[in-house]
């Protein structure tokens, strides 16, 4: 499930990665691919690992109907701290990765990315839920489905004596 994930988050890098070496070409502005590539697939990767944890807190914190406002303070919570980790990282990695992108700058980082990481947020713990929720719907429906009746095995023939 993890590789799906990976593979998932990677995936999206390389969209992402595409449609903002397209908007370059529309704008005029010049981001070498290779510069966009390593901090968008390697944006994506730090969500690839952030997925196991969102997955974990998911499941601690379901929206069940008797507490789900409580629940769901808690998970805007956890999304606006995976916000601040995501965007702390990315100041990380453009410190450490040479490229064209421009150092520092959190505050800007961070509001310029703050809707996609709430979303990429959501959409990790809504997946689990639905998962979940899924594997419980199974459950309960082979538990309730009518068990077969088992007819008792036929009587020996009696045998035949010449």
């Amino acid at each position: 499930a993890w590789l799906l994930a990976f593979g998932a988050w990677t995936l999206f890098g390389i969209l992402q990665s595409n449609q903002n070496m397209l908007l370059n070409a529309l704008t005029g502005y010049e981001t070498p691919a290779r510069d966009l590539y390593v901090v968008t697939v390697g944006g994506m990767w730090v969500w690839a690992l952030f997925t196991p944890l969102i997955v974990w807190l998911a499941r601690r914190s379901r929206l069940e109907r008797d507490r789900r406002l409580d629940r769901l303070v808690v998970h805007i919570a956890f999304a606006l701290a995976f916000a601040v980790v995501d965007v702390l990282t990315d100041v990380v990695i453009l410190e450490l990765v040479p490229t064209g992108y421009e150092r520092g700058r959190f505050l800007a980082r961070f509001v310029l990315q703050l809707d996609l990481n709430i979303i990429s947020y959501f959409i990790v713990a809504a997946a689990t839920h639905a998962v979940d929720y899924y594997r419980l719907y199974r459950e309960r429906r082979v538990r309730a489905a009518p068990r077969p009746r088992r007819h008792p095995a036929p009587a020996a023939a009696p045998a035949h004596h010449a």
